[in-house]
């Protein structure tokens, strides 16, 4: 066992433990895009796979992204349209997502709700619209 003072540290075995930054994990797994909001407007992003179309919208300030349950699939304030490519990328709508969109009234097969959709490599360069009420 190590002894450091005020205490003693467990032995933690032969590892190397590396503590990386988030601004590491970014230069390693960034994906660049941008959203299109409801006027227009084209705003840059720049965010880490895994992360969802909504957390990436509502970190970044983008307008029309509203989040308004937090990412549990419940609102419907965080539509986006997706191009093919993009459709062809995304895991298949599941049931929940599927009757969120229906309640709101999208009749458009390339909305999805942004915090069902996590972010792939396959979103590098790509444009995601905010959809439209």
């Amino acid at each position: 066992m190590r002894v450091r003072s005020g205490g003693v540290l467990p032995a933690v075995g032969p590892f190397v433990h590396f503590t990386e930054s988030r601004e590491t994990r970014n230069l390693m797994t960034a994906v660049n895009f941008e959203y299109i909001d409801k006027q227009g407007v084209t705003h840059a992003v720049s965010a880490e796979v895994g992360e969802t179309l909504m957390e990436v919208a509502t970190a970044n300030g983008v307008p029309g992204i509203d989040a308004d349950c937090g990412g549990c699939c419940a609102c419907g304030t965080c539509r986006v349209r997706l191009d093919e490519a993009q459709l062809s990328s995304v895991p298949a709508m599941q049931d929940d997502e599927r009757d969120v969109l229906a309640f709101g009234g999208s009749g458009d097969a390339r909305e999805r709700l942004g915090c069902q959709i996590r972010l792939t490599e396959a979103f590098a360069d790509a444009k995601v619209v905010v959809a439209t009420d």
